[in-house]
């Protein structure tokens, strides 16, 4: 389980755990910065692969071209701590 502080925050550490759903399909666990439990799962979508992300209450289901499009994005924040293309006053 993910370090949580007073305040409710967790601690930056890997603290995803693997495991099946009801349904016997693969799921990772975890916590956000806020303490909430999160998930990324597959799903039997009828119309093609997709995998569930986000909280129980809010949660997207992305096709496998939809969540190609955020491995960039994630890509950029790992490295630089924002999701946003350097911009530079030649290219504005």
């Amino acid at each position: 389980m993910a370090d949580v502080s007073q305040d409710g925050a967790v601690a930056d550490e890997t603290n995803l755990v693997m495991d099946l759903t009801m349904r016997g399909l693969p799921i990772a666990r975890g916590f956000d910065r806020n303490g909430d439990h999160w998930s990324i799962g597959d799903t039997n979508y009828p119309e093609g692969r997709a995998v569930w992300l986000g909280r129980r209450d809010g949660r997207a289901l992305l096709t496998q071209a939809m969540a190609a499009e955020l491995i960039p994005l994630l890509c950029r924040f790992v490295a630089t701590g924002s999701i946003a293309e350097a911009v530079t006053w030649e290219d504005a």
